[in-house]
């Protein structure tokens, strides 16, 4: 058996352990002494083979760490970085959304390495996460987003000894095609007119004829409803889409007098999961394409009043669509009369 040279001083050992073991190597370094006089050992990791916990020593002896810091994983860290968030959250500086976020793919995509040691997690191993997620591109960027965050407190907070952050180099893939865009055809609006004893096909019908995202018509106060100017104030989340006016197609009209109650604070009381999930059954219930979603309506519109002969600037006020034109944007004030006229050019 090959003599094994000494060790200098001061530099640790390396020692095996009896019995079967995956990482039967210890590498440690010395403490110093007890008042017994017994030699102190802080382990530094666990080896295959001598000469991998030898390196192991020899990487330490370059850059020393604090050897608590070989227990800590990921799931230590998330929870650490997850109340500096909720600050962020309550400073308004990050939103709710992408919070609530956060938490969904670290409680699902990244379960499978919550307890894994930060210090042993590799690139490699969060890019297999990211490549075998059957989810979107959206998802798998708060995949990236989350490990990145989780690093990054990591090395600012707890000082770990990272030369650089090891999920900055995670890829997430090109955008998959949206099919998600199913517009309705003339005779399912059809169906839907013969069915507006439902209140849920009402609800349907004025997405149709409005320019309003899903969340949006949940959103719309009693306050900023005008039944005789036929318009409404509402929107969300562009600049240009918040508080614009909303044009009431004389077909929804009748729609709009029904759920208006100046009692409510808002036209519809219904959260949009619940809508989506009634949304769903009607689609079933009157076999229309079982592709739409809640979203389809909006797209609808816009394809429909797209191909009337209708100055665009009005047809971006009416959808909350940036202008870039600065006259237009800035000097010309669109009437409500005009923008109502429009919307009801939509058959």
């Amino acid at each position: 058996m090959k003599k094994r040279m000494k060790l200098p001083n001061n530099f640790g050992s390396v020692y095996k352990l009896s019995g079967k073991r995956r990482k039967p190597y210890v590498a440690c370094i010395s403490e110093g002494y007890n008042k017994y006089g017994k030699r102190l050992r802080k382990i530094i990791g666990y080896a295959e083979s001598y000469e991998k916990g030898l390196d192991m020593l020899s990487e330490y002896r370059k850059n020393p760490y604090d050897l608590d810091f070989k227990n800590i994983t990921f799931e230590d860290v998330f929870y650490k970085l997850e109340k500096e968030l909720e600050n962020l959250v309550d400073k308004e500086k990050m939103s709710k959304s992408n919070l609530k976020n956060i938490r969904a793919v670290f409680n699902n995509q990244l379960l499978k390495i919550h307890n894994k040691p930060l210090l042993e997690l590799k690139t490699r191993e969060m890019q297999d996460i990211i490549d075998n997620s059957n989810v979107g591109k959206t998802t798998r960027g708060y995949i990236k987003t989350t490990c990145s965050k989780v690093f990054e407190y990591a090395i600012i907070e707890l000082e770990m000894p990272f030369n650089s952050n090891p999920a900055d180099k995670l890829k997430i893939g090109e955008k998959e095609k949206s099919e998600k865009h199913f517009p309705f055809t003339d005779e399912e609006r059809d169906i839907l007119w013969k069915n507006t004893n439902n209140d849920i096909v009402k609800m349907i019908l004025i997405y149709l004829y409005s320019s309003m995202r899903p969340n949006e018509l949940l959103k719309i106060k009693i306050s900023n409803i005008h039944l005789e100017e036929e318009y409404m104030i509402g929107g969300s989340k562009t600049k240009a889409g918040k508080n614009r006016i909303i044009p009431i197609h004389k077909k929804i009209l009748p729609f709009i007098k029904y759920f208006y109650n100046p009692d409510n604070e808002y036209l519809i009381n219904i959260k949009y999961d619940s809508y989506a999930k009634e949304f769903k059954k009607i689609i079933l219930l009157l076999n229309l394409n079982p592709a739409h979603t809640p979203y389809n309506t909006r797209h609808d519109f816009a394809t429909r009043i797209k191909r009337l002969n209708i100055n665009e600037y009005i047809i971006k006020r009416i959808m909350g669509h940036s202008i870039t034109d600065i006259t237009e944007g800035t000097y010309t004030h669109r009437s409500i009369k005009e923008l109502v006229e429009a919307v009801n050019l939509l058959d």
